[in-house]
């Protein structure tokens, strides 16, 4: 074994750190996540699925999946960071999160309100007006929509804006974000003070109504597992955990199996009404079971780098496109409606959608981020 090699083994035991092969993984899994969330959207704007389906929407399966991811990454950034940055406090890591999702949120409902506009223009389809306006945009901005209590209160009420519909997945992932780093990075003198227990509370308010069976049945549950998964790969009894690779692979396939069982046998009878669970809890927990000892056997790997660069370069409008794709659909579906070539069409929406994502995130996104890292940065130094 080289030098290279062995100091590369104990960086591994000693820190915190994803391989390529790792990282690799992880952008791929939010490639297919983000493009199986635009197909389940066309498949439903196509008509595909059955009035009386018996199984979840393609799209609803994929959102778990970026839920989980997220889960991930983010108990990863607080390993890591703990290991490598001990002053990095809750200051920084709010900083952060906020860069995240507004870096791709503000760009995403300027193009979703300009999208709108056009289709109230060039067709006369448009649902969502009531959600057209400058009350619930600002609700937007300030993620404070779909909040399951204070309905007293307007601004809490309301929903994501014009034809954004996958908006309602930031509120969560907004406020389960929050919610973690008010826990994890909270000082022993701002747990005395009463301001710090009601921003707590608040910030619970959406995870745990989203926990089990809220609005969106399990989707903070799914991402607390993602959290699981990066804790036990990082601890030393997953560190100590021996498995061949592709004992890891097999296990890993089987719970992929035993997950699309549970979506086939996924409808049942709650409360004396067929529910069809979107957000099962049971596939979320299968899937991050598979997520793990991928990554395991990921963990002693590293990926070819051409590979590596275009999965990076697709992965990277992601953002970008899972919060446009629907506002796009919705628009060329309502104003070319076709049923000759419907599949054609299909067809050039899907490569369309993802060109709007691509331009979006390196137009205004990618400038939006360093506007807000700039601004961040100024906030913190004084």
């Amino acid at each position: 074994m080289s030098l290279k090699k062995t100091n590369h083994a104990a960086e591994l035991k000693r820190r915190c750190v994803l391989t390529p092969a790792s990282s690799f993984l992880l952008d791929l899994i939010r490639i297919i996540a983000a493009q199986s969330v635009l197909l389940g959207h066309l498949l439903k704007y196509l008509g595909a699925y059955p009035a009386d389906r018996q199984y979840p929407y393609i799209q609803s399966l994929a959102v778990t999946v970026f839920v989980l991811l997220s889960g991930f990454l983010t108990m990863y950034s607080f390993m890591s960071k703990r290991e490598t940055s001990p002053d990095y406090g809750l200051q920084q890591y709010m900083s952060a999160r906020f860069i995240r999702i507004y870096g791709g949120l503000l760009p995403a409902l300027l193009i979703v309100a300009a999208l709108d506009r056009a289709q109230m223009h060039l067709t006369d389809i448009y649902p969502y007006a009531s959600n057209y306006n400058i009350e619930t945009f600002l609700a937007n901005v300030l993620i404070l929509y779909n909040f399951p209590a204070f309905k007293f209160i307007p601004l809490l009420h309301k929903q994501p804006f014009g034809s954004a519909r996958p908006l309602w997945t930031l509120s969560v992932e907004w406020w389960l974000y929050i919610l973690f780093g008010l826990l994890v990075y909270s000082q022993p003198n701002m747990r005395k003070k009463p301001l710090y227990w009601m921003a707590l509370a608040f910030s619970a308010i959406v995870p745990l109504t989203n926990l089990i069976y809220g609005n969106h049945n399990g989707i903070s549950f799914a991402w607390l597992l993602g959290i699981l998964v990066c804790y036990v790969l990082f601890s030393d009894s997953g560190t100590t955990l021996r498995m061949q690779k592709w004992q890891c692979y097999s296990v890993g396939m089987a719970s992929l199996v035993l997950a699309w069982l549970r979506i086939c046998k996924i409808h049942t009878s709650f409360l004396k009404y067929n529910v069809i669970m979107d957000y099962d809890p049971l596939y979320s927990a299968l899937l991050a079971f598979a997520m793990f000892f991928f990554l395991k056997a990921t963990q002693t790997e590293s990926a070819i780098q051409t590979r590596e660069k275009v999965v990076k370069i697709i992965a990277s409008y992601s953002y970008s496109l899972f919060l446009t794709h629907y506002s796009c659909v919705d628009l060329i579906c309502h104003t070319f409606r076709s049923r000759t070539h419907k599949y054609q069409m299909a067809l050039a929406i899907f490569i369309l959608c993802n060109v709007v994502g691509a331009l979006v995130h390196v137009l205004l996104e990618k400038p939006t981020v360093q506007m807000l890292r700039r601004f961040c940065q100024r906030v913190n130094n004084k």
